[in-house]
């Protein structure tokens, strides 16, 4: 009987003591108090930005705008998601801007004056302009801040700009002489510095919105529309049309806008995703355009159309008719000391 309890105390006190050993080896295993866990970053809030425009999708503006869609959606970490809708599926230039409520538009710079008047200015601004001086006037000298001034109390804001190029005259009638200009029937759009300098030269300027300039130049609406090299092949208005007459009458300032209430909704991270979307954007595009000039030139001569450069004495004709209605706008809306210093750089 000893015996027996004296195996029982034995067993016990091996069970206490294996009983001690476990809890102090999981005892050692933890930490004495679990850390507090890192804050997480908030997400950024889905935005979806819907993007109207005019142009082709093979056009520079309509592959830029491809660009800066998965830009953007890279640069915000997939926060915003940028929807295009090219070839006026949104409207007419005019219909989109004035409507000022699309996230996001790009439009010439006059086009907002259906907005805001004094909006014309910034159409008549790089009136026969190189591409270099154009970029010179909105990069380099503040044309971008200064439209921003402008429409500070409209609803756009702009984020970039994209170039239409020089517009030209594309037309079933010779244009050879300034005097050729005298009675010919132009299709312009719904845009007031265009009237005026087609008015100017003798014309008569039609409005006809984009989206129709082809069936008024095959019907013979009109004898001619102008427009930049590149934007009046990807309509395909050669296969409607004879001449085309470089005259180089004003390169086109394409500003991006965003509306105001959609662009102040972002977040800081947010904004900066898409000024860095938009810049990478607006320099692919520039370049593209100019590469794409001499190809699309090549195309017309291809297609059978006469390319006509209009003699020194007829340029400088064409220039001193229309280039005053440069100043005229500006001191129309007070900005004749702006915009004679953004010019300045034409010598």
């Amino acid at each position: 009987m000893k015996k027996l309890l004296c195996a029982m105390l034995a067993v016990l006190m091996s069970l206490l003591v294996c009983s001690c050993g476990n809890g102090a080896a999981a005892s050692e295993g933890k930490p004495s108090a679990a850390p507090n866990p890192a804050p997480e970053e908030p997400a950024e809030k889905p935005v979806e930005i819907s993007i109207g425009h005019i142009y082709a999708p093979t056009h520079a503006i309509g592959q830029a705008c491809d660009l800066f869609v998965q830009k953007v959606n890279e640069l915000s970490g997939g926060s915003i998601k940028a929807v295009v809708y090219p070839s006026s599926q949104l409207g007419s230039e005019s219909e989109m801007v004035e409507q000022g409520a699309l996230d996001m538009t790009i439009s010439g710079g006059g086009m907002y004056a259906g907005y805001n008047p004094a909006a014309a200015i910034f159409e008549s601004l790089c009136m026969f302009t190189t591409a270099e001086q154009q970029k010179q006037i909105i990069d380099d000298m503040g044309g971008l801040d200064f439209f921003n001034e402008v429409m500070a109390d409209s609803n756009f804001v702009a984020v970039g700009w994209m170039s239409g190029g020089a517009r030209n005259v594309l037309s079933n009638k010779p244009i050879r002489t300034v005097e050729d200009f005298k009675g010919f029937n132009i299709r312009v759009p719904d845009n007031k510095v265009y009237v005026d300098i087609f008015n100017a030269l003798g014309c008569n300027p039609t409005i006809v919105a984009w989206s129709e300039g082809y069936t008024a130049m095959q019907t013979g609406m009109v004898s001619g529309i102008e427009a930049g090299t590149e934007t009046l092949a990807t309509a395909n208005l050669q296969e409607v049309s004879k001449y085309y007459t470089i005259t180089g009458h004003i390169n086109v300032t394409n500003f991006c806008s965003m509306n105001q209430d959609v662009w102040n909704n972002l977040s800081a991270g947010q904004k900066e995703a898409v000024l860095a979307a938009m810049k990478e954007a607006n320099d692919f595009q520039r370049e593209l355009s100019e590469e794409n000039e001499q190809v699309y030139q090549e195309l017309f001569t291809d297609s059978g159309i006469e390319i006509i450069h209009l003699s020194d004495s007829d340029m400088t004709a064409l220039q001193q008719a229309v280039s005053g209605l440069v100043i005229e706008t500006a001191e129309e809306y007070g900005y004749a000391d702006r915009v004679g210093e953004l010019r300045s750089c034409l010598g």
